[in-house]
């Protein structure tokens, strides 16, 4: 019989506008996925007003969801000997996502009353 999930991917779950972009920007950063990359992709190419503290919490709340997951890399002279804090997106994550997604679509199927 298979395990029951610790976290089950519900409706309550969804995720919210900026969730869902910081969840795709790592997924598409790959292992170059740390706070300020996130930041600046999204600022580049989807958000150009997101603040780095944004960016930040959401990095912070998808790891304490189990979303994310992150690790420090190598201490790096030019940062003051300081680490960057890297982050992958766990299989959780990939499900809350396409969820998400898949509610967005289905949405955008709703029929809008005639206004006959």
């Amino acid at each position: 019989m298979p395990k029951k999930p610790k976290t089950p991917v519900v409706p309550d779950d969804l995720l919210g506008q900026i969730e869902q972009l910081v969840l795709i920007a790592v997924l598409r950063l790959g292992d170059e996925a740390y706070g300020m990359s996130v930041f600046e992709a999204l600022r580049t190419a989807a958000y150009p007003s997101i603040s780095f503290g944004s960016v930040y919490t959401a990095l912070e709340r998808l790891t304490w969801k189990g979303y994310l997951k992150s690790h420090l890399g190598e201490p790096i002279a030019s940062r003051g000997g300081r680490a960057k804090k890297y982050f992958r997106v766990t299989e959780l994550g990939k499900k809350v996502l396409d969820a998400t997604e898949e509610t967005i679509r289905r949405a955008r199927l709703i029929s809008l009353p005639s206004t006959s």
